[in-house]
């Protein structure tokens, strides 16, 4: 991560990332102020440093009152401009938005992105991460799109408009996916996952003990969504066996 090794030095990557979700909170007994406070503290930051970097970015996203009412009163808006100060409080050159404008209010999300486009400076990365094409257009430099785990088409967006012949990044995707994107990212995932059950079968691997309640793999087949392991071997005590999509195994995503 922008020249450091992850496992070897945590700590050098944490002082140079940022991290918002959608779905990320926040202490109910602390105002915005005291929560931007205490992750300065992490990071280091001086008393000086952290009170102007809390002032620049009151102006940048609107903090207002959230900086002295406790969070236990937010609105979801109020909410999501403290978390995504509290990751940004310590300046990171990488920035990662996970469906970060999710449940925002329009004043509240024109407030992100805007924030967003005010990001873009040599030396510094933001992922942007969207289900809302509008939002990838007008923030993003160059887009990946995804469809059904898979990597379809990564490139600049006039580049895709051109490929594409569309006059938005919305249209693009469909395009994109009726242009035959589709059905080749579906033979991908349908050969990957028969590899995978004739890899656990063939490795003589059926009878190896897998998930809750020791079951062993029987057979291992493939849907639009998930793995389905069909299980035997029930448990001594006699507990029922789940149908469980997800606990045996995650098949690996190709080419992201």
């Amino acid at each position: 991560m922008n020249g450091f090794d992850v496992q070897q030095h945590p700590e050098e990557v944490r002082k140079i990332i940022g991290v918002v979700n959608g779905g990320m909170g926040l202490p109910a007994r602390l105002t915005g102020r005291e929560v931007l406070q205490s992750f300065a503290g992490l990071y280091g930051m001086t008393e000086g440093q952290t009170k102007a970097r809390i002032a620049e970015l009151d102006q940048r996203l609107d903090l207002g009152r959230t900086l002295d009412v406790k969070a236990g009163e937010y609105s979801t808006g109020m909410k999501q401009k403290v978390v995504i100060a509290r990751a940004v409080i310590h300046d990171p050159a990488v920035l990662v938005l996970d469906e970060a404008a999710s449940g925002l209010d329009i004043f509240a999300r024109r407030t992100l992105l805007d924030f967003v486009a005010q990001t873009r400076a040599p030396g510094r990365l933001t992922l942007y991460s969207t289900h809302v094409m509008s939002e990838a257009e007008e923030v993003c430099d160059r887009v990946a799109i995804l469809h059904q785990g898979q990597l379809v088409r990564v490139g600049s967006i006039p580049a895709i408009l051109q490929e594409t012949g569309e006059s938005n990044l919305e249209r693009a995707f469909f395009a994109l996916l009726r242009g035959g994107d589709a059905h080749a990212v579906d033979r991908g995932r349908h050969q990957r996952r028969r590899g995978t059950d004739a890899h656990l079968r063939g490795e003589g691997r059926q009878g190896q003990d897998v998930g809750p309640g020791n079951a062993a793999v029987q057979h291992v087949a493939a849907d639009d969504d998930a793995l389905i392991v069909d299980r035997a071997a029930a448990p001594a005590d006699g507990q029922r066996v789940e149908q469980c999509l997800r606990r045996v195994f995650v098949p690996p995503v190709a080419g992201v």
